[in-house]
């Protein structure tokens, strides 16, 4: 019969070792890794891999997330899917298992790729492991406060009240992201283990923590592509009114637009629900709110494409807009210095809601902030060259070339303009039937987890069908870059997931296509620096080819075999297949010395 003691010290591995038939009472604050879960270490009962006190909401954030410890939920699972290229709210809650007081209470969230076993640190790799994957919450910190002022008193359920904030990649095909939750307190601070490295280490390490648990997630993936943009928002030292609006101008109809933030306080709150877009010329959506002092959030806002086009992709652009509110009467001098909200693009049933509220014409407002994604063309987004190149020598039918449409990403407030942008020269040529597209980029600048190029293409198959190759190469690129591409339709789509850069000097990954006659999509290419270093002198490039594959395939029609076009890793057990590289683009990842 096993008894119970109680766990003190700071909770490393080595402060308690229970015998075989031993239990031990955790006495601090913890999660649960199954409804069965009472805090007994170690722990015996059933599942460790979903825990129902890590809670994803999707675009879904509480209001007041007391409620997910209310009586009613405490035993309920809340948890939903995770959606992939979206803004996903995670909640955690907790209880403290001990008579006195937790102090310092903070949670922290964690993310990694399904694996069997989930190493803290790679043994192998220093650089690999969930440690390095943090999830912040939805106003930017790195975890959570809990309780009041990190004081959660004996015997107390408590939740995140600000939630953490995610907007994931789809996981390559067949794998899945596992959610790790980590708590720490003064008395058990919980710090991630570097020292382990070996299974036995880790079977320690999981069963010996109350404060550790883990939620396996599916991840659904957009059917078609989705765009989604974070800005910080801080409402300084005094509570307003303010109004939140996506101002779109050339979006097409039938694609959707949608904000949220995640962070409760705001009355109502900061959300609005995926919008339908109506109108292509000029289309506004949003909501009025009232804001608390010293609230913080990161306010995220998405377009959805639906596989729409839009019909002028050089005047395509979304703003998200902070219009404050001042007190409306001539007297004031905010008032006077504002302008009529009409003026300001402001949504119509906003502006009837405020002549309703404030009995004044017209209703007044200003800008203290604007937040805006754009789709440019070459030239008009400041490049010092544009589009470039002699198309005459040759006709091309098929190709992969690439659109020179990119996103610019303005920031504008009170303190000045901000704005990332490439300088990007395009230089196409044909050779022998091939056309090359060789772009030349002449900045770049990225972080972990932020694509520093992102640059649409177009696939045409003309009168090709059957297997393509889809392959992205990259020369000089250092480890632990990423690349992905994504494109075709719902019905053939052309995806690679976001992948590493795992061997240098040269790295290459794919993805095997089955199209038809004439087939025609856009093909986004994703380039993730993750904070490496790019170095000028060794010149890297990523290159993007699409390769027709074709058992009847002859070298009168320029088909030759896989092995000559570096493809020998997907030749077909019955011998040498005939192939055809029918379009590729060529980007120089540092500027060229000889790039305007």
């Amino acid at each position: 019969m096993s008894t119970k003691t109680k766990q003190t010290g700071n909770g490393a591995l080595d402060v308690l070792e229970p015998q075989a038939d031993e239990t031990t009472q955790y006495d601090d604050l913890y999660s649960r890794n199954d409804f069965s879960d009472i805090g007994d270490i170690p722990f015996k009962g059933g599942s460790v891999s979903h825990s129902p006190d890590i809670i994803p909401r999707q675009n879904n954030p509480y209001q007041n997330p007391g409620t997910l410890v209310a009586d009613g939920n405490w035993n309920k699972e809340l948890g939903m899917d995770i959606n992939a290229g979206l803004a996903n709210y995670i909640y955690m809650r907790g209880m403290n298992l001990g008579t006195v007081n937790s102090e310092e209470a903070k949670m922290y969230l964690h993310y990694s790729r399904s694996s069997l076993i989930l190493w803290p640190q790679d043994p192998l790799d220093p650089n690999k492991g969930w440690k390095h994957n943090q999830i912040p919450t939805a106003s930017g910190a790195k975890f959570c406060v809990m309780g009041s002022n990190g004081v959660v008193p004996g015997g107390a359920k408590v939740a995140t009240n600000d939630p953490f904030y995610w907007v994931p990649q789809p996981p390559p095909s067949g794998e899945h992201y596992c959610l790790i939750g980590r708590i720490s307190t003064k008395a058990h601070p919980n710090e991630i283990p570097n020292n382990i490295s070996n299974i036995g280490g880790m079977a320690g390490y999981i069963t010996k923590h109350a404060n550790m648990v883990w939620r396996n997630v599916r991840t659904i993936a957009p059917k078609n592509p989705v765009s989604t943009f974070v800005v910080n928002y801080n409402q300084g030292q005094d509570a307003s009114n303010v109004h939140f609006y996506l101002k779109c101008t050339g979006l097409p109809v039938g694609s959707d637009i949608s904000f949220t933030a995640g962070t409760a306080g705001p009355d109502p709150a900061i959300k609005l629900e995926k919008t339908r877009v109506t109108n292509s010329k000029s289309f506004t959506a949003g909501v009025d709110s009232n804001v608390p002092e010293q609230y913080q959030t990161n306010i995220s806002y998405s377009y959805y494409s639906n596989g729409k086009y839009p019909p002028d992709p050089s005047k395509f652009k979304v703003e998200l807009k902070a219009v404050y509110i001042p007190e409306q009467n001539e007297e004031n001098e905010l008032y006077r210095l504002a302008a009529p909200l009409e003026e300001l693009g402001a949504p119509q049933h906003i502006i009837d809601a405020c002549r309703k509220k404030y009995g004044i014409e017209p209703v007044k407002g200003i800008v203290v902030g604007t937040d805006e994604a754009q789709a440019e063309l070459n030239k008009a987004a400041g490049g010092t060259s544009p589009i470039t190149g002699n198309y005459s020598q040759e006709t091309v039918d098929t190709y992969l070339k690439v659109k020179g449409l990119k996103w610019k990403n303005v920031r504008e407030s009170f303190f000045g303009n901000t704005y990332t942008l490439f300088d990007v020269v395009i230089e196409p040529e044909v050779k022998q039937g091939v056309e090359t597209d060789e772009v030349s980029l002449n900045s770049a600048s990225g972080k972990a987890g932020d694509p520093i190029l992102n640059i649409p293409n177009t696939f045409f198959g003309a009168s090709f069908e059957g297997e393509f190759h889809f392959e992205i190469k990259t020369h000089n690129v250092p480890k632990g870059c990423e690349v992905a591409f994504i494109g075709g339709t719902q019905t053939h789509p052309i995806q690679l997931n976001k992948t590493e850069v795992s061997s240098f000097p040269d790295f290459t990954t794919g993805t095997l296509v089955d199209l038809p006659q004439n087939f025609k999509s856009d093909l986004n290419v994703s380039f993730y620096s993750n904070g490496k270093t790019l170095s000028p002198e060794l010149a890297p490039t990523l290159t993007v080819r699409v390769t027709h594959i074709d058992d009847d395939g002859d070298a009168a029609n320029g088909y030759v075999s896989l092995e000559s076009l570096g493809l020998e890793n997907i030749v077909a057990a019955g011998g040498p297949t005939p192939a055809k590289l029918v379009g590729e683009v060529i980007i120089h990842l540092t500027p060229k010395e000889n790039a305007n």
